[in-house]
């Protein structure tokens, strides 16, 4: 982030928080190749807080304020949160960023099928289905959080 904003010093930097069960327990799922961390629970939730830190600290040192989104408050409140961001990068409302599941461009990423899909709210919380397998991820947030000192808006109990 700090050579973009070098390089483009009117770029606009985003930043979409999501619940570190849920991200933690997507990457879980996926297949990711060279990532080995993302095959363990426990070092799953050590890469989520070292990410926390490297985000807290970029906030910290930018020049420009990065914008900070909510994935569930942008799934709650769709129009109004994307009414925020384009303001944010300066641009003017366009109904289509509602449908942007209707477009035809390239997308290879590894959630190339949610892309073609509205939002929805079946993501979050997701990670509750499997909370009997999830402990050692639930233990390590939490151990991560109080060795770190990084604190989160989210419970991580396991209710």
């Amino acid at each position: 982030l700090g050579l973009l904003v070098t390089l483009y010093p009117r770029a606009r930097v985003i930043h979409c928080r999501r619940d570190p069960r849920d991200v933690c327990l997507s990457c879980y799922f996926h297949n990711f190749q060279g990532m080995d961390y993302s095959w363990s629970l426990e070092d799953l939730a050590v890469y989520y807080r070292q990410y926390e830190r490297l985000m807290t600290h970029w906030s910290d040192v930018l020049p420009s304020p990065i914008f900070e989104v909510s994935y569930e408050d942008l799934i709650a409140n769709q129009q109004s949160v994307t009414q925020d961001l384009l303001a944010h990068c300066g641009l003017s409302w366009d109904e289509h960023c509602l449908k942007f599941h209707e477009s035809r461009r390239i997308v290879q990423t590894a959630s190339t099928v949610q892309v073609r899909k509205p939002l929805s709210r079946k993501r979050i919380g997701r990670w509750k289905s499997y909370r009997a397998h999830l402990t050692p991820l639930l233990e390590a947030l939490a151990e991560e959080e109080t060795s770190n000192g990084v604190s989160t808006a989210y419970d991580l109990s396991a209710r």
